[in-house]
């Protein structure tokens, strides 16, 4: 599942942490480290972004895999990012 950042967020890292600004909802997300790490990967394939996460925070495959998954949909949820239409 190829993912694309939806329009016009704005990405700003204010003391340590990266916040996301959404102008079409006027909403502010603060991304947890996992989360900053996934977003930070975006155009990635999910598997590609687990298979970092994974060596990078030392967890198994199967937990990157799951926190991958669970972060990119909270992020659809929120409007961040959305699927592209096939072509």
């Amino acid at each position: 599942m190829p993912t694309e950042l939806t329009k016009d967020i704005i990405t700003r890292e204010i003391e340590g942490q990266l916040v996301l600004y959404d102008p079409s909802q006027d909403a502010v997300h603060t991304l947890n480290p996992t989360a900053q790490f996934v977003w930070e990967r975006i155009t990635l394939a999910p598997k590609q972004i687990a298979k970092e996460l994974e060596s990078t925070y030392t967890v198994s495959a199967d937990v990157a895999q799951k926190d991958v998954e669970n972060i990119l949909e909270q992020f659809k949820t929120l409007g961040l990012i959305q699927t592209p239409p096939p072509q």
